[in-house]
């Protein structure tokens, strides 16, 4: 047959979800490093929950789409969407459902004073070019006279898994550093060499427990979804 098959990422959407279900203090590292978050701080008060395509909020019978909501102490939270194509909504729906995850996050009678306390990152993982070109966008709602930001409680992140794997292989020119912990998660993640992932990571790259298990996962999926195939 002419037909040709998906080639075998881990960043195939039902791959991805099932690989961080069972590794998920891995997808809170990823996290902590594209986001520059202090992960030794957050990785004992995190909780990653898996989300399914339409999941029902704690309080209202209403849909959020998402992969991973990575929920840190009481008042951050951390939006994962994994995103194989862009369309002209993708952005809008970003902020509908990340101020869901917001409002839904803040008790009851919570005091005005105290809101600025509760956060909400949506991390894009996009296998497609950012506006800007660069393999990390962020975005936020700022003054439009002096740029400053109006406040912290949402900010959508598009990260370009894509162009790290572009600049991992051909060591071409970027605004992050060629050896950067964000363009080898990136790599990680889009490359269909799945026996590389050991070297992209190198000794220190993750704890030798989390490493072991996750490349004993990855290559399990890649055994089970024989669907996949080789470009």
């Amino acid at each position: 047959s002419n037909i040709r098959r998906p080639v075998f990422r881990l960043c195939n959407d039902s791959v991805f979800k099932e690989l961080f279900s069972k590794v998920p203090s891995a997808l809170i590292l990823l996290v902590s490093d594209v986001l520059k978050l202090d992960y030794e701080s957050i990785k004992d008060n995190s909780r990653v929950e898996l989300a399914s395509e339409l999941h029902k909020t704690r309080e209202k019978n209403k849909t959020t789409v998402c992969d991973f909501v990575i929920k840190v102490g009481n008042y951050f939270r951390v939006n994962v969407e994994l995103n194989q194509s862009y369309y002209k909504v993708l952005e809008q729906r970003n902020l509908v459902y990340a101020g869901r995850i917001l409002s839904d996050s803040i008790p009851k009678g919570t005091k005005y004073e105290s809101l600025p306390k509760y956060r909400v990152y949506q991390l894009n993982i996009n296998t497609f070019r950012n506006f800007n070109g660069k393999v990390l966008s962020k975005a936020m709602l700022l003054d439009e006279e002096t740029g400053m930001p109006l406040t912290e409680a949402l900010s959508l992140f598009s990260f370009d898994i894509a162009k790290c794997l572009d600049i991992y292989y051909n060591k071409t020119a970027s605004d992050i550093d060629l050896d950067s912990r964000i363009i080898k998660w990136g790599t990680i993640l889009y490359t269909t060499e799945i026996s590389s992932i050991a070297d992209i990571m190198g000794d220190d790259f993750m704890s030798k427990e989390d490493k072991e298990k996750f490349i004993e996962v990855a290559e399990e999926l890649q055994e089970k979804h024989r669907t996949f195939t080789d470009e």
